[in-house]
């Protein structure tokens, strides 16, 4: 009646093609040297819809101007110092914007069981259904004090009530036991003459 546990379902988890998609946004900050560092972070606002990911997409934006300002107006001529500031700064941004790629695009794990689970088995009832009847409460003795029992006393019989009788009746009544009685003799002496 109970047979294994059902097999859980693999994971889903996302395509090949999903996968390919999720690797080229990812590349797109470093490939483009920061510049379009913002469209990974466009693209998750869009799917998302969250004021969340729109933020992250605004300082995207804001980081990638940043980015071609400090590019565009250093001097060549520029200490040690101020270069490997800029320097920093970028290579801080490819990677933090790779990251941000790469983990904000995770697919979302399922929070409940991977299968459903059964209920447990009904254990066993003589009548073979359901779950055994629960057992009576078990209620204290009220202690009360003794008394006698009242004698049983009969009840009383009543007179026979004689039936009220018509003359009719008692002629009837008449006729039928003078037929009886010939019906008795006519069977005694089978032999007798019949009117």
């Amino acid at each position: 009646m109970y047979g294994p546990p059902p097999v859980p379902p693999r994971s889903t988890g996302p395509g090949a093609t999903a996968i390919a998609v999720r690797v080229a946004f990812a590349l797109i900050p470093t490939l483009s040297l920061g510049l379009l560092a913002w469209v990974p972070s466009l693209r998750f606002a869009i799917i998302r819809r969250r004021n969340q990911d729109w933020a992250v997409f605004g300082l995207f934006c804001a980081l990638t101007a940043a980015e071609i300002i400090l590019v565009a107006y250093i001097p060549d001529d520029a200490d040690d110092g101020l270069s490997a500031l800029v320097g920093f700064y970028l290579v801080a941004y490819f990677i933090g914007a790779t990251l941000h790629a790469v983990l904000a695009d995770r697919f979302p794990r399922p929070t409940g069981p991977a299968y459903p689970v059964a209920p447990p088995p009904a254990p066993y009832h003589p009548t073979g259904y359901g779950y055994p009847p629960a057992p009576a409460p078990v209620i204290a003795p009220v202690i009360a004090p003794v008394i006698a029992p009242a004698p049983v006393v009969a009840p009383p019989v009543p007179a026979p009530v004689e039936p009220r009788t018509s003359p009719r009746m008692r002629q009837v009544a008449s006729e039928l036991d003078e037929l009886g009685e010939y019906l008795r003799r006519a069977q005694q002496d089978p032999r007798q003459d019949r009117p």
